[in-house]
């Protein structure tokens, strides 16, 4: 059962004053210098654990934490700071300039041990943030998650261009503001970075920053492009064949990759350590970016895509140890998706997908029932996957069938699934309940 963040928090209260750490008195009784003093208190702290720590050292006067292979070391400024009175935060909304952090070296094995280890100690020192349970997405979700008192959190879209305002240059103000607003109602957070644009989210044409679009590194299709396609059709019977139908960053380039990576770097360096930041999400599957002229030529493409994915959802649990992360799958072109589904089992990461669909699977969540357990598994629930269904049969496939540790519900205001008149009352109904073991492959859990 998930337990009260708040009454968590409070038992880390409770720690930090019978800790030896406990340093007013260390601090006013000897010679030591303000650096020495806060030196001491992150070494006794590191003994009772990462979220203990985050509460403690500000009653020492003292900055941040931030975790590095096994030790505690000082952070500088983030524009956090964890108080005492039941975990909240202040932030400062300050974009964050990384021209100078380590290029990704594109030449790194996927399978790389010693890539993997610093993250491992990491987790197995401090554990993974663990909250699961249903949640709401889209745009209205976060007003929606604040005032269902019983509803874990929202989960929200960031779109990469947003975030990166220039080329190394990261503004995070809308997540922080999102995280505080959530924080404030003690809901969690749920970071999706979007890459990719279906629909008419993509008419504007811009799924990632220009420098990306300059370099090549995005391909648009349009209507006319897939005329075998029935809504395609229908939009070149319109007169529209020309509109954007899709926008997707061709990942498995190189620059685009590094991008990636960097832009993962600097989210966990933010956001690894917000006790309300529970999960990052990385975009889905389908949209591989390989429109190429031969099949041999998108043979290859979608076998360096299949490589991709595997490479950046390990660079982003290595940025974000102590954090949920999953890797949004619902189709792959060429099959693809057992490899991907034992590569999470490997590199401590789960499954989320946009399509919830009773009675009806997608090559991932197929996958979904034999790795419960094993890795975090989550699902949205959209109206456009959910045509002909109830939301009973809705909360049934996702609970009894694929075992989901996470349902992300839109808040529908009309019909079968208005959120407050029918899902809300199902969920009454059947007392919330959700698979919250622990999954195997990213233990130990914290609460």
């Amino acid at each position: 059962m998930v337990r009260d963040s708040k009454g968590s928090h409070a038992a880390a209260g409770r720690q930090c004053q019978a800790s030896p750490a406990t340093c007013r008195t260390d601090r006013h009784s000897t010679a030591a210098t303000d650096a020495d003093h806060c030196h001491q208190a992150r070494s006794a702290l590191a003994s009772i654990g990462y979220m203990v720590s985050l509460l403690c050292l500000p009653l020492c006067g003292c900055d941040g934490v931030e975790i590095h292979r096994g030790t505690i070391n000082s952070v500088v400024d983030r524009g956090t700071i964890a108080a005492h009175d039941g975990g909240s935060t202040s932030t400062k909304d300050t974009g964050i300039v990384v021209d100078n952090a380590p290029q990704n070296n594109d030449t790194e094995s996927v399978d790389s041990t010693a890539a993997r280890q610093r993250p491992e100690a990491q987790r197995q020192a401090e554990g993974t943030k663990w909250h699961p349970g249903h949640y709401t997405f889209t745009g209205q979700g976060i007003a929606a998650a604040v005032k269902t008192p019983k509803i874990v959190g929202a989960e929200q879209g960031y779109n990469w261009a947003d975030i990166e305002t220039a080329k190394g240059t990261y503004a995070f103000g809308a997540i922080e503001n999102d995280l505080r607003t959530l924080q404030a109602s003690n809901k969690r957070l749920v970071v999706k970075v979007r890459y990719k644009t279906f629909g008419g989210q993509a008419q504007h044409g811009q799924c990632a920053p220009q420098y990306i679009h300059d370099l090549g590194g995005v391909e648009l299709e349009r209507y006319r492009d897939t005329p075998w396609n029935r809504h395609s059709q229908k939009m070149i019977a319109r007169g529209r064949g020309d509109a954007i139908k899709r926008c997707v960053a061709r990942a498995h380039m190189a620059p685009v990759k590094a991008a990636l990576v960097q832009l993962t770097r600097a989210l966990g360096q933010r956001f690894d350590r917000e006790p309300y930041l529970e999960a990052i999400v990385t975009e889905e599957t389908a949209g591989s970016g390989c429109r190429k002229s031969t099949q041999q030529e998108v043979k290859k493409c979608n076998q360096d895509y299949y490589l991709t994915l595997q490479y950046l959802n390990q660079k982003t649990r290595e940025a974000f140890p102590h954090t949920v992360v999953l890797q949004q799958a619902n189709w792959l072109s060429g099959g693809g998706m057992d490899q991907l589904f034992a590569d999470a089992v490997d590199k401590g990461y789960g499954i989320s997908g946009p399509d919830l669909m009773p009675g009806r699977h997608t090559t991932s969540s197929e996958l979904y029932p034999s790795h419960a357990g094993e890795i975090p598994l989550a699902l949205d629930n959209q109206r456009a996957t959910i045509v002909g269904k109830s939301p009973s049969q809705a909360y049934d496939w996702a609970v009894n069938t694929l075992g989901l540790n996470y349902v992300f519900w839109a808040p529908h205001h009309s019909g079968d699934w208005d959120f407050e008149t029918k899902i809300i009352p199902l969920l009454d109904k059947n007392h919330w309940r959700i698979s919250t073991q622990c999954p195997a492959n990213i233990a130990p859990c914290i609460e």
